[in-house]
């Protein structure tokens, strides 16, 4: 009687993605298409990786050179704009940041204020949480960038992005974020003086 020929099948499983996202993706499928973040990888960027790249990116003319990047490739996938919001509230893992956040820290006023115009296919709520609790003006109070250059610490002026958060685009003064520390709590620890005023000036609470 012959003996079959045992034969081996090595099966690749793909492992879900750990993306965090806001609002939550509509079915876990969707997880597939906006890959965790790898900057060091050879092969083409995902369109996710591009908008964090282009959010990240110190300076005004290769962030706007980015950002054409990111819109290419979003009407190369043809994505709707539920899709693209969807993108855009996604948390990465690093800092638990979203896009938003990251244009903040890096002082991108003008990426900012595209992601907060409210008729734009790219809006963004200006009080995304990040994964500490914390919103843009937590995030003013710590980048190291919105406040370069601005001089004396105690005379500076508040920064033109500063305003279009608070007074333009509404960004609540007062969130606490999972510590209990408001904007003004952040800026008394970072001795933004200028800062402090501005948002006292602006709503913030001093007895919280």
């Amino acid at each position: 009687m012959e003996s079959l020929q045992s034969t081996t099948i090595d099966l690749h499983v793909q492992s879900s993605s750990q993306i965090s996202t806001y609002p939550k993706l509509e079915s876990p499928g969707e997880y597939g298409m906006w890959p965790l973040i790898n900057y060091d990888r050879s092969e083409a960027k995902s369109t996710q990786e591009l908008l964090f790249e282009a959010a990240s990116e110190k300076d005004p003319d290769m962030a706007r050179q980015k950002w054409e990047l990111f819109k290419r490739a979003v009407e190369n996938e043809s994505l709707s704009k539920n899709k693209v919001m969807q993108m855009i509230g996604t948390l990465d893992e690093d800092k638990q940041w979203a896009a938003l956040h990251y244009a903040v820290d890096s002082n991108n006023e003008e990426l900012c204020r595209r992601l907060t115009f409210k008729l734009d296919k790219y809006q963004c709520d200006v009080n995304i949480l990040g994964g500490n609790g914390e919103n843009v003006l937590h995030v003013v109070s710590q980048s190291k960038y919105i406040w370069q250059g601005t001089g004396d610490v105690t005379t500076a002026k508040v920064p033109d992005l500063v305003r279009l958060l608070v007074e333009e685009r509404h960004a609540d003064v007062n969130h606490a974020d999972d510590e209990g520390r408001t904007p003004l709590h952040m800026a008394a620890m970072r001795g933004r003086l200028p800062y402090m005023d501005y948002l006292i000036a602006n709503g913030a609470k001093v007895d919280v």
